[in-house]
């Protein structure tokens, strides 16, 4: 999952422009996105591989559901070849934070039930995450982030770093522990 959060920052946002311009093309992204479509759009990040490689794990598969599944995306502006997104994502880091204060409890429950402690302790984390993703009272954050893109190959890529579009997608946990 971290291999993917991290690709989703580092790697090209590739839309297929087919003659379509920069708005259009994050429009269908955001399209996928809010229509629960988390896989189809991360697909449109360039992340196809990745994603089946982290989608094979049941773990990950469900941590992004729950990250990704109510993720909100609007086009609120576009100018030639920049675009500006409002995401309305679940505040991931907010959620990661309540879960790792949890873990050394968690830990020491694990150890003194003589249970395999990393095993243990990796399926209560995840299963906490989920639970604190997913809940109707989880924290949400709204944030407006600009993506400069320009076409290279017939497809439209960032101009910079997606560093601060990953970050509104995943709700800051890609941020997580820096």
């Amino acid at each position: 999952m971290k291999r993917l959060l991290t690709l989703t920052a580092a790697a090209p946002l590739l839309l297929a422009s087919c003659g379509k311009s920069a708005e259009s093309a994050m429009k269908g992204f955001c399209s996928d996105l809010s229509a629960g479509r988390w896989e189809q759009a991360v697909t449109r990040l360039g992340a196809e591989g990745d994603l089946q490689d982290t989608l094979k794990d049941p773990q990950a598969r469900q941590l992004m559901n729950a990250m990704l599944g109510t993720a909100k995306c609007k086009v609120v502006a576009a100018k030639d070849h920049t675009v500006t997104l409002e995401m309305d994502t679940v505040n991931g880091q907010a959620v990661a934070t309540t879960v790792m204060a949890d873990a050394m409890g968690m830990a020491l429950t694990a150890a003194a039930g003589g249970l395999d402690r990393d095993q243990a302790l990796q399926d209560a984390l995840v299963a906490k995450l989920i639970a604190g993703l997913t809940s109707k009272d989880a924290p949400r954050s709204v944030n407006r982030v600009d993506v400069e893109l320009q076409q290279e190959g017939g497809e439209w890529v960032p101009m910079e770093s997606n560093d601060p579009f990953a970050s509104a997608l995943t709700g800051g946990m890609d941020k997580f522990g820096e």
